[in-house]
């Protein structure tokens, strides 16, 4: 019990101390205002002795202004301050009390406990440390797996699901799944996850395997709910699973093809040739440009075409993507972008030709990229 005229229960500022540890201590701080229940300190500069402070009690009149019931003070301190118990267990009232107040002036090392919400609870903080993941040495299957919930029978934060048939997956089962982060790696293509009221997947986009998904895990409302933090870079929501997009992102448009610039003095007269061929399906873009360089001269008016064949058709329709004024002067023309719905395995082809005229002497450039918009 601390009386009237001291201010601290229990003091160990000096940084040079070594191998200092409190423990198993009652501390009453009453109702006097400003008082410290445990002061600590430690420094960096005095090789960052460690101070170790573990399953202390520490009581105070609830209302009392300025309490510290443990002070954490000192330049890049090291603390290890784990088990210790407030009374009373809920918040702390009173104009600036808290039950654990930092005054360092640099983020401290090693592991400590902390307050949050207000004080009405206490959880462990590992502050400028590593984590090393336990990884569970039995892999999930479809047995693990009912109605499309995955049970979790361990606390493993890293797993191994390989279900030997097709199992899809929509909820977690299971208790203590509150505040997890867990990291699946879903070993071939029978496993996937569906997007739902309990799964929440990025982009509302559904996850196949083989690749790597990792969740936060929150209990809420009486139910488990699973919210996508990442997945594997050739699993990325909106991105062709086989090319990707060109920059490594994963967004929606996405450039999956940009074609080198082609010059050149002769047409293809309408020969087709594959420029890119889809991996899934979707809304493809397809902008060219077609510009002369050298004029003809002799009139001449030049063509750019796409085609492919859209989902519902049974051949390719060609579409024209630019044009432009080659013969006596390199005049203007226009330029369109092109949409096709295309299905998976969708070759898309272009070609020039001659409009118009004949070529003498005449140079053109021209590329085409391809877009995945939807």
């Amino acid at each position: 019990m601390m009386f009237s005229g001291f201010a601290t229960g229990i003091s160990d500022t000096s940084t040079s101390n070594r191998g200092t540890l409190i423990s198993g201590n009652y501390i009453s701080e009453g109702s006097t205002a400003n008082e410290v229940g445990i002061d600590l300190g430690s420094s960096a500069g005095s090789y960052g002795n460690a101070k170790t402070l573990v399953g202390n009690t520490i009581h105070y009149a609830p209302g009392t202004a300025g309490v510290c019931g443990i002070r954490l003070g000192g330049f890049v301190p090291t603390y290890d301050v784990t088990g210790n118990s407030f009374d009373p267990v809920g918040p702390w009232s009173g104009t600036g009390t808290k039950k654990i107040c930092t005054t360092s002036t640099a983020a401290a090392l090693g592991f400590q406990q902390t307050v949050v919400a207000n004080g009405a609870a206490q959880i462990p903080l590992l502050s400028r440390g590593a984590l090393a993941l336990f990884e569970e040495p039995t892999a999930l299957t479809e047995s693990s797996v009912a109605s499309h919930a995955l049970t979790l029978p361990s606390y493993a934060s890293l797993w191994t699901f390989a279900p030997a048939t097709a199992t899809m997956i929509n909820s977690f089962a299971g208790g203590n799944l509150d505040g997890r982060v867990l990291i699946l790696r879903v070993a071939n293509a029978n496993g996937s996850f569906q997007n739902s009221a309990l799964i929440r997947l990025s982009g509302g986009q559904a996850f196949t395997g083989p690749g790597t998904i990792s969740f936060y895990l929150s209990y809420t409302g009486g139910a488990s709910y699973a919210y996508e933090i990442a997945r594997s870079p050739d699993q990325k929501p909106g991105v062709d699973a086989s090319s990707g997009c060109l920059d490594g992102g994963d967004h929606l448009p996405c450039t999956l093809y940009d074609q080198p610039n082609i010059s050149e003095s002769t047409s293809q007269g309408g020969s087709y040739s594959t420029i890119y061929t889809t991996k899934v399906p979707g809304w493809y873009q397809i902008s060219c440009y077609l510009y002369g360089t050298t004029a003809s001269s002799t009139a001449v008016r030049l063509n750019q075409y796409v085609r492919a064949t859209q989902i519902g058709q049974s051949a390719a329709n060609e579409y024209l993507t630019s044009s432009a004024q080659i013969g006596v002067t390199t005049g203007g023309g226009n330029s369109d972008a092109v949409l096709f719905n295309l299905a998976a395995s969708s070759p898309i082809q272009q070609t020039t030709m001659i409009a118009s005229g004949s070529n003498t002497g005449g140079l053109w450039s021209r590329a085409c990229a391809v877009i995945r918009i939807k």
